[in-house]
């Protein structure tokens, strides 16, 4: 009996070994091996049963029966287990109230996005309002591009417009605004509209003619499918520029260059073809039918015509100087009108034709606009919308918002108040 209890202080408890935060179930039986070479198992849990004492426990296991005697101490050990919690994070739960703000909100923000998103596009549609930034290039010179519409009443003559431009000059001069060699710190165009009718190989065509002048086709980059513009540079005046309907109505093609057409009677040179703009606002303001383009001066000769759409860029090196020249030294005559095309659809020009569209609908002067300006207008109402819904859109988000900062404010300032001394 006094062997018996010997041995049982003897007994070791074996060490428990961790691995990666958790008790190696091999381990155990690889310490309890160390007192006992060569008795070692791989570890397998332990499940009592009636033929070995009904042993439960790490207690049960030093010797002791359900009887109350010291058994054999060679009986299975019950291993003693450890539970190690893990670390976990949990997200503080959404109303369901806060979930419909939210929602609410995101669903605005994408609202807004959309807006914005067709707000830019609808400005690079018409490059014909870009005629500044093309001009300008590279350079660190800011320009205005300026536009002037006449009456048919009012129009033009050539030599008026060649004594503005000397005016231009002199202003520019003035302002300590001078070109680069071999440079020009301005340019511009002019065109007047008629119905003339042109002849080819397969027949005629009647089509809108524009007489045009300056750097027509800087203002207005018509893709080319044919050929090449005409320009100021060229020394003849006999070559006209037709669109894709009026060279298919003419010659049942478009690679047209050099071949020869008849417009009342004059014969003119085909310089290229060009394609018509796609886009919806020039469609809508009435740009389709057949059309071609010749110099100014022979249009005036086959038919007597006034310019009635004047164009120019010119620096800006402050706000409404390139405007101010303009309306303050062009003839526009009792009719006419100056547009600056630069600024035209920035925010703040879009919110004032928001607030007076009522009023814009009323048009009490008698003055024709071509079709790239009724194009701009269309384009401007429908900014103006989408201005307006952006606004809308808005509201709520920035109402949340607002609500947000007052409340982390109230909670910031409760949050590192001092508390007062006792006196």
């Amino acid at each position: 009996m006094k062997k018996a209890k010997r041995r049982l202080f003897k007994l070791k408890i074996p060490r428990l070994k961790l691995f990666n935060g958790k008790k190696s179930k091999d381990a155990a039986a690889q310490s309890a091996a160390t007192d006992n070479p060569g008795t070692y198992t791989p570890y397998t849990p332990y499940q009592p049963s009636p033929t070995d004492g009904g042993i439960t426990s790490a207690g049960d296991s030093i010797g002791k029966t359900n009887t109350g005697k010291t058994g054999d101490t060679s009986a299975k050990k019950s291993p003693v287990r450890f539970k190690i919690h893990k670390p976990s994070l949990h997200l503080p739960r959404l109303s369901k109230k806060t979930c419909i703000i939210l929602a609410v909100n995101i669903a605005l923000l994408a609202g807004m996005a959309v807006c914005i998103l067709l707000m830019n596009s609808t400005v690079k549609q018409l490059p014909a309002q870009n005629t500044a930034e093309r001009w300008a290039g590279e350079s660190q010179v800011r320009y205005a591009q300026v536009s002037c519409f006449l009456s048919t009443s009012d129009g033009l003559t050539e030599e008026a417009l060649d004594s503005f431009g000397d005016t231009v000059n002199k202003k520019l001069q003035e302002a300590s605004l001078e070109a680069t060699e071999n440079g020009n710190l301005w340019t511009c165009a002019y065109s007047a509209k008629s119905k003339l009718t042109v002849q080819g190989d397969y027949g005629s065509a009647e089509g809108t003619a524009y007489g045009i002048g300056g750097n027509y086709f800087l203002f207005h980059p018509l893709q080319l499918r044919n050929g090449s513009y005409i320009t100021p540079t060229d020394i003849m005046d006999d070559r006209v520029v037709l669109d894709e309907e009026m060279a298919w109505k003419l010659f049942g093609s478009v690679n047209l260059e050099g071949m020869k057409v008849t417009i009342n009677n004059q014969p003119f040179l085909v310089a290229g073809v060009i394609r018509q703009e796609s886009d919806k606002y020039d469609t809508q303001a009435g740009s389709g039918g057949p059309r071609f383009y010749l110099s100014y001066s022979r249009l005036n000769d086959i038919q007597e015509t006034a310019i009635t759409c004047y164009e120019i860029v010119l620096p800006d090196p402050i706000s409404q100087f390139a405007y101010n020249i303009v309306a303050e030294n062009f003839p526009l005559g009792s009719n006419g009108e100056v547009i600056e095309n630069s600024q035209r659809f920035r925010a703040s020009a879009i919110h004032k034709v928001a607030a007076n569209f009522a009023q814009r609908t009323i048009v009490s002067k008698e003055l024709a606009y071509p079709y790239w300006e009724n194009a701009a207008r269309l384009a401007e109402n429908r900014l103006a919308h989408l201005q307006t819904a952006t606004i809308l859109l808005s509201i709520i988000p920035v109402i949340c918002l607002i609500w947000l900062i007052i409340k982390e404010f109230i909670y910031v300032k409760h949050k590192f108040k001092k508390p007062h001394k006792n006196l």
